[in-house]
């Protein structure tokens, strides 16, 4: 592998504004450059999603905007898709990295694992 991980979060609304979603990210994240020894953990939000921003910018992750991604969004029946940009976090570990973070977090990640033409669809 490439030393990197992804890391995506979602809170129901009841319990947001709590420091859940913070706790656990610095905890997943020291777990990841320390325990598993990797070099990188990436988050990646929609840019207008300024609480999961928020999140990852109180988790100690820096922006990158260098590294340019997308999300395929579905419409309401799913027949069409719509790119929608994403920020880009990274938060690195504390030593010299087996891979460097522009080998390990090409751009286009996200997008390239949500493209709709590499989805299996399934009719029962």
């Amino acid at each position: 592998g490439r030393s990197t991980a992804h890391m995506g979060y979602w809170l129901s609304s009841e319990v947001q504004g709590m420091g859940i979603a913070t706790e656990a990210v610095n905890w997943l994240t020291n777990f990841a450059l320390t325990t598993m020894q990797l070099d990188h953990v990436d988050i990646s939000t929609r840019v207008d999603n300024l609480k999961s921003r928020a999140v990852a910018e109180r988790a100690g992750f820096i922006l990158r905007p260098e590294i340019e991604d997308t999300e395929w969004v579905p419409n309401q029946d799913s027949t069409n898709y719509t790119q929608v940009p994403l920020c880009v976090y990274i938060r690195s570990a504390d030593r010299t990295p087996k891979y460097p973070l522009h080998l390990a977090r090409p751009n286009f990640f996200y997008a390239t694992i949500t493209n709709p033409s590499s989805r299996i669809h399934l009719s029962l």
